[in-house]
């Protein structure tokens, strides 16, 4: 919850408050993944509760959420404007994505019932913030901007082991399905 809400505040300063350099297509491809944020949001305020340990916490499931997205709205919009982004959000991209990878990290690795996951979106969000690191390497290895790297690196490093670690967790439960 905490991590999506940080998406979401994200797309929407990018695609709306502030602009990116790289050109109409970029503005208007940051503003398309809101909406679909906005879709991703609403079913994880919707389904996502069990993901709180805490009963008292699943309570307030609603108001936490709403509550991290204007946390993040806040905090991304002084640090993009206070000049710490890149020109094109990389630095507060990789904020974000760094609370993805590890809170989906140790969101599969204490889920005892595995099969609310999928293969798909395991495999799919790794490649996709994979990919996009590889971009930073390529368009960022200058020497000025080893705090994103390090976040994107970390990144990859945390979707590396959940793979290994969900594969680990589907073969154990398909051998205990098949005793």
């Amino acid at each position: 919850m905490f991590a999506g809400a940080g998406n979401l505040a994200w797309e929407f300063l990018w695609g709306f408050a502030f602009r990116p350099d790289m050109g109409l297509l970029i503005v208007y491809g940051y503003r398309a993944w809101f909406f679909l944020d906005v879709f991703i949001f609403f079913l994880l305020v919707r389904h996502g509760a069990w993901q709180l340990a805490r009963p008292e916490l699943r309570r307030h499931f609603v108001s936490l959420s709403v509550g991290s997205v204007l946390f993040w709205l806040v905090a991304y919009y002084f640090f993009i404007g206070e000049g710490y982004d890149t020109p094109i959000g990389a630095n507060s991209a990789y904020i974000a994505q760094i609370f993805i990878s590890v809170l989906y990290l140790l969101q599969v690795y204490c889920t005892h019932d595995i099969r609310k996951y999928s293969w798909p979106v395991v495999w799919l969000r790794s490649l996709g913030s994979g990919l996009t690191t590889v971009f930073m390497y390529m368009h960022y290895f200058d020497g000025c901007h080893w705090f994103m790297l390090a976040l994107a690196s970390t990144s990859l490093a945390a979707d590396a082991t959940c793979i290994w670690v969900f594969a680990g967790k589907r073969r154990a439960l398909s051998l205990r399905q098949n005793l």
